[in-house]
């Protein structure tokens, strides 16, 4: 009996510091810091825990962000493809529509916290309703086709860029930064001027009918 519960004892401190020796291997913990437009532009770090697992899948080229759509032969105007442009440069207009591919409404797509800094059931459930308003707004206009202008998207990427260029996440060679993948254009994947401040982007879009978007 004695000996029964020593065996035991003993399995338990074997799988304990085995257990705790795993997690400890699984888990790296790493400070993030960017400036918050909702606190006044302030310095705020965040504390993260990272997933080794995960992170050995992204070194490994783990194609965040746009590999789901480059993946799929998407064609807009005049043929042009979509992974021939995002070869070049990743650009979208809130993450949500592409110039030049009219009626294309993503999700968890770059450009938009979805992509990556934000909780992903509910930052793609504030883009289906955002996508669901705007084709609802097309059919009670008798409207069949919506896609952002140049300028629009152009003036999203730079508003984009420049916040993400104030963080520090913009220095690392992550999968953050599409670092991981050889000849992938360097530009944060995720939109990092905060959730609130992007809805409210999309909401002040949907408020005045859409300006910067082409509809017919």
């Amino acid at each position: 009996m004695k000996r029964g519960i020593a065996v035991l004892l003993s399995l338990s401190v074997l799988v304990t510091s085995a257990y705790f020796t795993a997690s400890k291997w699984a888990i790296r913990h790493e400070t993030i810091s960017f400036y918050d437009p909702d606190r006044n532009n302030r310095l705020v770090a965040v504390d993260i825990a990272v997933r080794r697992d995960k992170e050995v899948q992204a070194n490994a080229g783990f194609d965040a962000g746009t590999g789901a759509l480059t993946r799929i032969d998407i064609r807009g105007r005049g043929g042009r493809s979509l992974k021939d442009e995002w070869s070049k440069e990743i650009s979208t207009t809130l993450g949500l529509q592409i110039h030049g591919y009219p009626n294309l409404f993503t999700t968890g797509a770059p450009l938009a916290p979805a992509a990556a800094l934000c909780n992903m059931t509910t930052c793609l459930q504030h883009q289906v309703d955002w996508i669901t308003g705007c084709i609802a707004h097309l059919r009670a206009r008798g409207l069949t086709e919506i896609e952002p202008t140049r300028q629009t998207q152009d003036e999203w990427v730079k508003y984009h860029d420049d916040i993400a260029n104030a963080t520090h996440i913009s220095k690392t060679n992550s999968w953050y930064m599409g670092s991981n993948v050889a000849g992938k254009q360097r530009r944060m994947l995720s939109f990092a001027g905060g959730v609130g401040t992007y809805h409210q982007k999309c909401e002040e879009l949907a408020i005045r009918g859409y300006p910067g978007f082409a509809m017919s």
